[in-house]
């Protein structure tokens, strides 16, 4: 399977990690404090910063780096009490083999590394909540507390430091996420190193590195615009320079018009997983509530991610319903202009898709940015020339927009098979190469038929068979023919008169010489 180029091009060392050089060696001095045993005062390390500043990336370079077998526990991974302690307290506690089965003392330098990524979505939800509300239900309360997959992960955490002779890395984006609480113990453990946003600078020249080593052609602009509107997050650059660069050779700076500016401080993915890892209708509605996200762009996460989260035949059904339901009211918003019911679709996908499911699901899923998104900002540019050209038609025709639409197909159907149509057509309504294309649906044609065009030029005789689209009033002219005016007939000449011009003509003939 093809890998991507996040994956393709990750740092292999220590040194090959971009940016960040004090938090780099901070966390190499911590590493090479092992190499005497476990040290005194912090055995673990958190590496805390924004996504796609290297944080992951660092922590599996320094293990090939210092030679020591990883253990890594992300966030795909069910990561409640019982798991992380097979996994991470069995692991920093005994010692470690080589790969090839050959045991290797910690007293020789054999170390396990224990990564534990995306260590602040850990939920302790059953133990921090405070005590039940008056008159509720035992088994209720139990019901809405037992929710979440990731349940005592803190504790098995600390437990983990606490009697742990291999080093640990733990990787959070929000250091108050994990802290919090009962967290408070686990920075006693562990020394913090921060990563900061990378600079413009630095992810240009890592993206034009891998364009090189892909062979294709970018203009050095296209690299400065991907640069900024990551927002110094590397692995979103190279995420939308490789989306950019499906099947094209060559990129330039028209191809970037349809990105846009990321913002790092979104919390769309963690609002995903207090809506799908919880069963409480207060907590799903405040965490959607506490977000940036327009109701149809949360819709369509929540579309997107769903499947993923629930399996259950029954839960999906539940869940799509509830969907629906705040679909149609998101539409009713914009027929109607009536705002209020935004409320209540806020609701319906939160509140109602987290009430869906009969269990929490023991999974975590990797949340995905939603496709219709994607494919939606890579066609702005095609549904910018689309309007125009039904503009154009629509103006030229004296017809409506959804009139214009459905002429488009018989539209094409003519010109391909008149290309002298089609040149005209070209003239009479000024399209570029790009909305002729679109009429026609095939570029090389176009190509053809704008060449033709602009050959035969404004001064065709057909210039007068066809009306003209006029830009600045936008409708059709039709153009009249020029009348040529032609000259009054001569008046008849009286017998006088031909005998008066005679006497003022002084020579008659040639040969008249008086």
């Amino acid at each position: 399977m093809k890998q991507n180029w996040t994956e393709k091009y990750r740092p292999k060392t220590l040194g090959d990690v971009v940016g960040n050089s004090k938090a780099l060696g901070e966390l190499k001095s911590w590493a090479d404090s092992w190499d005497s045993g476990r040290p005194n005062r912090y055995p673990a390390v958190i590496l805390a910063g924004d996504p796609g500043t290297g944080k992951t990336s660092a922590a599996l370079a320094l293990g090939k780096d210092k030679k020591w077998t990883v253990i890594e526990l992300n966030a795909s991974d069910a990561r409640n009490y019982t798991n992380i302690s097979k996994v991470v307290t069995m692991g920093v506690i005994h010692e470690t083999f080589s790969d090839d089965g050959t045991f290797i003392g910690a007293d020789i330098g054999g170390r396990k590394l224990v990564i534990l990524d995306e260590a602040d979505n850990l939920y302790e939800a059953s133990t921090e909540k405070k005590k039940k509300k008056k008159g509720k239900d035992k088994k209720e309360e139990d019901k809405e507390t037992k929710d979440l997959s990731d349940k005592g992960g803190k504790k098995a955490i600390i437990e983990a430091l606490s009697q742990t002779c291999q080093p640990i890395i733990l990787i959070v984006n929000d250091l108050y996420s994990l802290t919090k609480g009962r967290g408070e113990a686990i920075k006693h453990y562990c020394k913090i190193i921060r990563f900061d946003l990378l600079k413009k600078e630095e992810v240009r020249n890592t993206l034009k590195q891998i364009v090189i080593n892909e062979g294709i052609k970018v203009e050095e602009k296209v690299l400065d615009i991907v640069a900024e509107k990551s927002g110094g997050d590397l692995r979103a650059a190279i995420n939308d320079l490789e989306g950019l660069a499906i099947g094209r050779k060559s990129l330039a700076i028209k191809d970037v018009d349809t990105l846009g500016f990321r913002d790092p401080n979104v919390k769309i993915y963690g609002a995903l997983k207090s809506i799908f890892k919880m069963k409480s209708l207060t907590l799903a509605k405040e965490a959607v509530n506490n977000l940036d996200e327009s109701p149809q762009d949360l819709l369509v996460w929540i579309d997107e991610n769903l499947p993923k989260e629930y399996t259950r035949t029954q839960d999906l059904i539940e869940a799509y319903e509830y969907l629906s339901k705040a679909d149609i009211l998101l539409r009713r918003v914009f027929r109607r202009q009536n705002f209020s019911l935004w409320s209540y679709a806020r609701e319906l996908m939160s509140g109602g898709v987290a009430l869906a499911k009969r269990d929490v699901y023991d999974t975590n899923p990797r949340y995905e940015f939603p496709m219709y998104l994607i494919a939606m900002s890579r066609s702005k540019g095609d549904r910018a020339v689309r309007d125009k050209v039904m503009h154009k038609l629509r103006n030229y025709f004296h017809c409506s927009t959804p009139a214009a639409r459905d002429m488009m197909l018989t539209t094409r159907e003519l010109l391909k098979k008149d290309r002298r149509l089609a040149t005209r057509l070209v003239i009479a309504l000024q399209l570029d190469e790009n909305e002729l294309g679109l009429i026609t649906g095939s570029m090389d044609y176009a190509n053809r038929v704008f060449d033709e065009a602009a050959s035969r030029g404004k001064g065709d005789d057909d210039k007068d068979e066809i009306d003209t689209f006029d830009e600045k009033t936008d409708v059709a002219v039709k153009e009249e023919p020029k009348v040529v005016e032609k000259p009054p007939p001569p008046k008849p000449k009286g017998k006088g008169e031909d005998q008066g011009d005679k006497k003022k003509d002084p020579q008659s003939s040639l040969t008249d010489f008086r």
